[in-house]
């Protein structure tokens, strides 16, 4: 039969192995969303002329996005792009951070957004969809002008902001993922050293750990596993993110199951006082509040159960006494 000391080293090995596949994971999902960006990085920019361009329905849709466009001639259009003052949703020139130029592809048009309004006649970036705001403008603009309307490419050139500011974000976050689950693998081989693990210092303020594990795997025959805690006829234990809980239930004064808000009641699961006047919150789901309470209370029926305001006031006043009364009704319990 496992021994109570393995499960539970299992259980806190497993949820540190979890954080560990979980951002690799979540690098692996990242990778797959911006395979374009990988793709356009690696091997653009890509060649592209009018009649590629035409056939584009959109740029979202394209593998091919980062591109190098050539023409006859740029010509400044008098649009920019600009931030708003004083939360006004009218352009100010003064505040223009980009330009847009219409380089001429014979037969086609193709506005390009550019960083100062430099006009030549290739530009690289990355295709993208005109703003709606643009492309009004650009309506009413040519509206007695259907050739050149017609001309005009549904997409422009974005120049001022190429694909090295996304790359750079996506590796950012690649390593911040890569760290996490690095960071997470180093926890678990310095945890091959039972001394470090998060067991051994759970354990280690109740004296020898050997000793003391020696005595849990005694009791783990009859240990009862609650939601997330394990209960023995003398410990209690509930395994969290890279630690443990662990509770001697002779020095458990006063339990209860959190139902409200505040500094008395806190939600979330149950609340256990000790001796030393600490308070431990066991997050357990609705379902298994009631059975952790019963459970402790069949073994250390002295104990307090359940929440209690003018319980709550002498704990907070005296709590000495409180925890000098539960140890006679612990003596009490004894001789019975």
């Amino acid at each position: 039969m496992e021994r109570l000391t393995d499960k539970l080293i299992k259980r806190i090995n497993r949820s540190c192995l979890l954080f560990i596949l979980m951002p690799l994971g979540a690098l692996i999902v990242l990778t797959v969303f911006c395979w374009k960006l990988i793709y356009n990085c690696m091997y653009g920019p890509f060649p592209a002329d009018a009649a590629m361009l035409s056939s584009m329905k959109s740029p979202d849709l394209e593998a091919k996005y980062y591109v190098t466009v050539t023409g006859v001639k740029a010509f400044p259009t008098g649009y920019f792009f600009s931030r708003t003052r004083g939360g006004s949703n009218k352009p100010d020139v003064d505040q223009a951070t980009d330009w847009v130029v219409a380089l001429v592809m014979p037969p086609r048009l193709l506005l390009i957004k550019t960083l100062r309004g430099e006009l030549a006649t290739r530009y690289t970036g990355k295709l993208e969809t005109v703003p709606r705001d643009l492309v009004g403008l650009v309506k009413q603009d040519f509206n007695g002008q259907p050739d050149l309307k017609r001309a005009l490419l549904p997409m422009m050139l974005n120049v001022s902001e190429g694909i090295a500011g996304e790359l750079a974000i996506y590796e950012a976050v690649c390593l911040i993922l890569v760290g996490i689950a690095s960071f997470n693998g180093g926890r678990l081989l310095l945890w091959k050293n039972i001394e470090r693990h998060p067991l051994a210092r759970a354990l280690r303020p109740f004296g020898n750990f050997r000793d003391i594990a020696e005595q849990i795997n005694q009791e783990g025959i009859g240990a009862v596993d609650i939601g997330g805690a394990t209960i023995t006829n003398s410990w209690l234990f509930f395994p969290k993110p890279f630690g443990l809980i662990a509770l001697r239930i002779p020095d458990i004064v006063w339990a209860y199951i959190s139902t409200g808000t505040g500094d008395q009641k806190k939600p979330g699961g149950v609340c256990i006082w000790t001796k030393d006047e600490r308070a431990t919150e066991l997050s357990l789901s609705n379902e298994n509040r009631a059975p952790l309470m019963t459970a402790l209370s069949e073994r250390a029926p002295w104990i307090y159960s359940g929440y209690d305001a003018k319980l709550w006031l002498n704990w907070k006043t005296n709590p000495k006494a409180v925890v000098q009364d539960v140890e006679q009704r612990q003596r009490k319990f004894a001789r019975k």
